[in-house]
């Protein structure tokens, strides 16, 4: 990779960057790259954005955000009856013994694009199945009570797969599913009946006008 410069700003201070902008999204973007072997990881700032906005905001946490609202607004916060034999949990139990072994030998980038394959299919099947469209033909619809809940099993699944990398995230995405302690054993917690918490934007997209702060702080 190109040498790192102040004047080129290619340079960043991690001080200066952690006044703007969670720490967080650095470890997940750098995760994405971290292979069992031993190497230089460049920190693509224009990559860097892409890949958070995409993965983080576009796919996991759209997740949450899309879903909650219909749950909280016509089901009372209430999930409905999921089916443990849905064809996304079935899909979430592989991933699981996959992503587990990714982690084991440090393959965060095989962990990360498994756990972003399953956030890629979830919200494809809410998307085919348009509950915005099932609660304007009847506000009762148990097709879009059953889609937004499984969505948001799915969330909470994707969201311990993601805890090692995402701490903080992980703690405030448990405030929301108005669960505690999660762990890799719950994945298999059925949330039937469960009442979750108004949502309130965990994260927000990374802006351009961020990263050139950051720049010009670290140009000081």
């Amino acid at each position: 990779g190109e040498k790192m410069s102040k004047s080129k700003g290619t340079f960043i201070l991690a001080d200066t960057y952690l006044k703007h902008l969670d720490p967080q999204f650095i470890r997940y973007y750098f995760s994405t790259k971290l292979t069992e072997g031993i190497e230089d990881i460049d920190l693509n700032l224009e990559d860097f954005i892409q890949k958070t906005n995409s993965d983080l905001v576009g796919k996991y946490i759209n997740l949450a955000s899309r879903s909650s609202n219909f749950i909280t607004k016509y089901f009372n916060g209430r999930l409905s009856e999921i089916d443990e034999n849905h064809e996304l949990l079935q899909l979430s139990n592989k991933a699981a013994e996959k992503i587990f072994i990714h982690y084991e030998n440090r393959e965060f980038s095989k962990a990360t694009k498994e756990i972003m394959l399953l956030a890629d299919k979830t919200n494809q099947y809410f998307d085919n199945n348009k509950p915005w469209e099932e609660i304007k033909k009847d506000n009762n619809s148990l097709l879009a009570h059953e889609v937004c809940s499984v969505t948001l099993l799915m969330f909470k699944n994707i969201s311990i797969f993601l805890s090692p990398i995402l701490p903080n995230i992980f703690k405030e995405s448990q405030g929301f599913l108005n669960l505690n302690n999660l762990s890799w054993a719950d994945l298999d917690l059925d949330l039937s009946g469960h009442t979750i918490n108004e949502y309130s934007p965990l994260i927000t997209r990374i802006e351009k006008e961020s990263i050139s702060r950051i720049i010009e702080d670290s140009k000081e």
